[in-house]
């Protein structure tokens, strides 16, 4: 058997350190008690979070001005981890990289769909443009989807964005331009590991990552079902190819389906996820928080006990940005006004283990 190097417990330890410091019950509980978004700003300067706060106003601090602070500071803490990772000649940093990157490509079309393409030069992350070989300040400076197709020229982007192009005067379609980039990401993932892992440790990953997209394809499903009927044609085009323990059998079904309550009996009937995800939380509307818990689970648990740096750092990027989107909920929901009980049902992370 293979001993580990002294660089991949470095990065073992390192991540189980970092995930040691996570936001606890009672810290979720501060945070969702706030009355303003600068009160929020001033609980997380308890946290681990605190690097991200210092050099913030937090008496006059905005909602996106504390949102880009934390993302910056999570990219750059799975950038240092990477670094690690990349002594090992390993390659999952290209992974996160690819997100990032998805990540940016998605604010820029969110700004040109609201007509504010503009504004994206005020959201550029510095932080991120030492990490990407895509040309950000082109994309700040286009202002409409042929100049954007132009800013990535040459990318892997540009092929896939240039398919959604639209006709003169009409919208692009953002949630299929979104589904066709995430397809790729994982398209490319699951290729890489499939290219450069084996045994064990190519098992925990395929199934850590078989587990996401399988959660995400029944999350889509559901909530393409629950809320707008949708029929199997558009469900099969916002549905993942890859599948791993929800067929694509039981996705078809699931498609043909007439109603969500009978994705959810699929659900049940055919896969192990049915077992393990409170049906209840599911059918008041949580789908996506259910199948985020059910992942986050996934991922505590290879992130404790497998001894693959590639397979810990995926399960702790997983948590990590697991819990910036419950952190980022909480500070839209406090901004919103509402309720501190509707903000907890919102977030993953708080009960878990």
């Amino acid at each position: 058997m293979k001993m580990p190097s002294q660089a991949s417990n470095a990065l073992l330890a390192k991540c189980r350190a970092i995930y040691g410091r996570r936001l606890g019950r009672e810290a979720y509980d501060s945070l969702i008690s706030c009355r303003s978004v600068s009160d929020v700003a001033s609980q997380l300067s308890q946290t681990h979070y605190a690097p991200a706060i210092a050099g913030l106003d937090q008496t006059s601090i905005h909602r996106g001005q504390l949102e880009a602070a934390l993302g910056a500071m999570l990219y750059e803490e799975l950038a240092g981890l990477c670094r690690y990772e990349q002594s090992l000649g390993t390659w999952i940093s290209g992974y996160i990289i690819m997100r990032g990157e998805i990540s940016q490509l998605l604010e820029f079309l969110k700004l040109l769909a609201a007509g504010r393409p503009g504004e994206y030069i005020f959201s550029l992350p510095d932080f991120f443009k030492e990490h990407t070989d895509l040309d950000l300040n082109a994309l700040a400076m286009a202002r409409s989807y042929r100049d954007m197709l132009v800013a990535l020229k040459g990318t892997v982007y540009a092929k896939i964005l240039i398919g959604f192009a639209p006709k003169e005067g009409q919208p692009f379609d953002i949630a299929m331009i979104e589904h066709a980039l995430y397809e790729k990401l994982y398209y490319e993932l699951i290729n890489t590991i499939n290219k450069n892992m084996k045994g064990k440790p190519k098992d925990e990953m395929l199934e850590l990552v078989g587990t996401q997209i399988d959660l995400i394809n029944f999350s889509h499903i559901y909530r393409l079902k629950r809320y707008y009927r949708a029929g199997a044609d558009l469900v099969r085009r916002m549905t993942f190819r890859n599948h791993y323990k929800l067929s694509q059998k039981t996705a078809e079904a699931m498609a043909q389906t007439a109603d969500a309550d009978e994705v959810m009996r699929l659900l049940c009937d055919k896969t192990p996820y049915g077992k393990q995800i409170n049906g209840d939380m599911v059918s008041e509307g949580y789908a996506e928080q259910e199948a985020s818990r059910l992942l986050a689970k996934k991922a505590r648990h290879l992130l404790r006990f497998s001894i693959s740096p590639p397979v810990v750092l995926m399960a702790f990027s997983i948590l990590a940005e697991t819990e910036l989107r419950d952190v980022v909920t909480i500070i839209e929901g406090v901004r919103y006004g509402l309720a501190p009980d509707e903000i907890r049902a919102l977030t993953v992370l708080r009960d878990h283990e």
